[in-house]
């Protein structure tokens, strides 16, 4: 694995850069709606002061190195709509998994699908990963159709993997390999 400085990736549509405290607001509008939090494992943001602590934690960690989170932003107007991050690096395997969330206002217009390709050709590209893997709630259907489209392959089903609001969720297993990835 090659770790690297955290680069800011242009799309045709969005840009994916570092979060700014200048975000906190914005962040705070997605991450305390319930929509976006369902799937995810972490608890909904009840304050901005929530989503400013996350952003300096992140600030923090883009100085230290070895961190992988940007903010996804439209590139007309560099609105944040979503966070990306790559995580759960495995150095034995080479291989590394993502997390992200899109304001929901933002869903079914294709910028999770742009931004989990450009995170997935980041990672073989410049971090030269050999497997990315993804679990993710299986009831999350919207997201397994990005990760598809993404490439990735289901694998399995991972029973009680997630306990949330007080129930177990099964998650589902995707993977891209950078075989597959470079293959036409």
């Amino acid at each position: 694995m090659n770790y690297c400085d955290i680069t800011e990736i242009n799309t045709p549509r969005l840009t994916l850069r570092k979060l700014k405290l200048s975000d906190a607001e914005r962040f705070y509008e997605f991450a305390k709606d319930i929509r976006v939090s369902k799937y995810m494992n972490w608890i909904t943001h009840s304050s901005v002061y929530d989503s400013e602590n996350s952003i300096k934690r992140s600030i923090e960690a883009y100085e230290k190195g070895k961190y992988y989170r940007w903010g996804i932003a439209l590139k007309e107007n560099d609105t944040l709509i979503g966070i990306i991050q790559l995580l759960s690096f495995d150095e034995k395997r080479n291989s590394c998994s993502f997390a992200y969330m899109l304001s929901c206002e933002h869903w079914g217009n294709g910028y999770g699908t742009e931004a989990l390709s450009a995170v997935i050709g980041f990672a073989f590209d410049s971090m030269a990963v050999d497997i990315i893997e993804a679990d993710i709630f299986s009831e999350n259907i919207a997201s397994s159709k990005v990760l598809e489209k993404c490439g990735m392959t289901y694998t399995d089903t991972i029973k009680d993997k997630y306990e949330k609001n007080g129930a177990f969720h099964n998650a589902d297993k995707y993977v891209i390999t950078r075989d597959k990835y470079y293959s036409p």
